[in-house]
């Protein structure tokens, strides 16, 4: 929205009436990427697979932990930003959280191209030892729900 309203004022004004609406906005999207990512690694029984020493050896195997850590990050920035932005409610925010806030916003948004990535590159491999038995209805929800959150995040890096 920063990108919308140049006026410090009424940029003010905005965020502070709806400000706490982005955070949880985010963490409904964030829960259910969650959600969506597990239900699709139940239903390729990938879950079982985690469990396999051998299976980490695997390309698949590696991009699923690099994706694993990106989401944890991303879930961990999220609750930083928005921890930060509930404190900061209400006031004017000091130099420190600005910066915690715009880089946490900056983090969780380049991040979400590398998740996208990841999950590409997952579905290219599963496809190629035909491990893919997700129907594609499901498998573009998912990424759906990653391109809501990625538009989001641009919207939220310049608050």
């Amino acid at each position: 929205m920063g990108i919308y309203f140049r006026d410090p004022k009424v940029q003010h004004t905005i965020y502070s009436a709806i400000g706490p609406f982005y955070g949880y906005f985010q963490l409904i999207w964030i829960s259910l990427l969650v959600i969506t990512g597990v239900l699709l690694l139940d239903k390729n029984s990938l879950l079982s697979q985690f469990f396999v020493l051998d299976f980490y050896s695997t390309l698949i195997g590696k991009y699923m932990l690099i994706k694993i850590a990106m989401v944890i990050v991303i879930i961990a920035a999220t609750t930083k930003h928005m921890i930060v932005s509930l404190k900061a409610h209400g006031r004017l925010r000091s130099q420190k959280e600005k910066l915690v806030s715009r880089a946490s916003s900056l983090i969780i948004f380049m991040l979400n191209f590398a998740v996208v990535w990841c999950a590409i590159e997952i579905s290219k491999q599963l496809w190629a030892n035909k491990l893919l038995f997700v129907n594609y209805i499901n498998f573009h929800l998912y990424h759906f729900f990653l391109l809501i959150i990625i538009f989001y995040n641009i919207s939220c890096v310049t608050i």
